[in-house]
C-alpha cells in the first residue's frame, strides 16, 4: 500500500539506504538498461538480465537505482557478486529500495519462492543491496 491505495505489485522491495551497492544476483547476460523520465512513471535507472536454467529462460529487473550508478551495459556478461548499481528513491515509492522482480519468459515469479504471482506476498528475502525487505503493510 502506498498512499492509502494497494497495488500490483509484481516483484519485492529490499529495502537499503540510497547509494547501497546493488549486486547481480545471477550469472547471465544483462539484455537492457535504461532510464525512466516520465514524470508519472519516473522510477530512475533499472537493469534487465536473462538467464537460462534448466532450459527455462528467466528475466530479472532491478528497478529504483540510482541514473548515473548503472556500471552494466547491454550484452554484458555479469556474475552473482558483482556491482551492477546503487540504491535510490525514484517514482512511487515511500523509501529507499531496490525493486527487483522476476519472470519465466514473461510471466511474474516470486524471486523466492519461484512460483507464478499475481498480487503482492510478503516474503523474507535475501539482501541483495545489504538490506532488509521494505514493509508496505495496510
Amino acid at each position: 500500500m502506498l498512499n492509502g491505495e494497494n497495488d500490483q505489485h509484481n516483484g519485492i522491495d529490499i529495502q537499503a539506504t540510497r547509494g547501497t551497492t546493488i549486486y547481480s544476483p545471477i550469472r547471465g547476460q544483462v539484455i537492457d538498461t535504461a532510464q525512466s523520465t516520465s514524470q508519472h512513471t519516473n522510477n530512475g535507472a533499472h537493469v534487465r538480465a536473462r538467464v537460462t536454467a534448466s532450459g527455462t529462460i528467466y528475466e530479472f529487473v532491478m528497478i529504483h537505482m540510482v541514473t548515473d550508478s548503472v556500471i552494466v551495459e547491454s550484452g554484458d556478461s555479469i556474475t552473482p557478486g558483482q556491482p551492477i548499481g546503487e540504491v535510490n528513491c525514484t517514482g512511487a515509492c515511500g523509501g529507499d529500495h531496490l525493486h527487483l522482480q522476476v519472470y519465466e519468459v514473461t510471466y511474474p515469479i516470486n524471486p523466492i519462492t519461484n512460483k507464478p504471482m499475481q498480487k503482492k506476498v510478503a516474503i523474507d528475502p535475501v539482501p541483495l543491496a545489504g538490506g532488509e525487505a521494505c514493509s508496505k503493510k495496510g
